[in-house]
């Protein structure tokens, strides 16, 4: 919930890093799958350590802020791959799918172990069947595994949608501002130019 992160980053608690939406990089198409496959940890908010979480969670109870997300840092190692299995053509793992610190490596290599992106629920399904120890999440954002599916219908945006909008309507911002600095500097030649050639009408 936006309303408890902002309590948490407003905490002034040391060890709060700020949400993970702005830590993290989901490639272009897939935030509706890596929020799903992400839960709550999509919405979270960056703490340092285990001592700094539990000192946001005692101000969020002792000032009743409600429940917050929070992925937490300096955790043990990321797990590795073993045992993966190898995915259908045009398929990906969820994890292929992120770019984020070092740091953020061990949570997120947790929350989305063994999960894969695809485009389906036909396609999860058959997944889940030939492979249980995988989890498929749906490009719509249906969760699908061996003993638990999550997913349905949903009118409002993830944080890692509303952040991939963003950036969007930054770089469209940046390109239009681009392209003004240069229609600006064309007028001021076209002007000098028509002044320069007043002046020979002149003369």
């Amino acid at each position: 919930d936006a309303d408890r992160a902002a309590a948490v980053l407003s905490s002034g608690l040391p060890g709060v890093v700020g949400p993970v939406t702005d830590r993290i990089t989901v490639a272009p198409g897939a935030e509706v799958p890596l929020a799903a496959a992400l839960g709550g940890l999509a919405e979270a908010v960056v703490v340092t350590g285990v001592a700094e979480a539990t000192a946001v969670l005692a101000r969020l109870r002792d000032t009743d802020a409600g429940r917050a997300g929070l992925l937490v840092t300096g955790g043990p190692p990321p797990l590795p791959r073993e045992g993966w299995p190898a995915l259908p053509e045009g398929l990906s793992w969820a994890l292929d799918l992120v770019e984020a610190p070092a740091e953020l490596h061990p949570a997120l290599a947790r929350a989305l172990d063994r999960v894969a992106v695809v485009p389906t629920l036909d396609a999860a399904r058959a997944l889940v069947a030939t492979h249980p120890r995988v989890r498929a999440v749906t490009a719509d954002g249906d969760l699908v595994g061996a003993d638990s599916a999550t997913g349905g219908a949903t009118n409002a945006p993830s944080g890692l949608e509303v952040r991939a909008r963003v950036d969007e309507a930054e770089r469209e911002l940046a390109a239009a501002s681009e392209r003004a600095a240069d229609l600006a500097e064309r007028v001021a030649a076209a002007r000098e130019s028509a002044g320069a050639r007043s002046a020979d009408v002149d003369a």
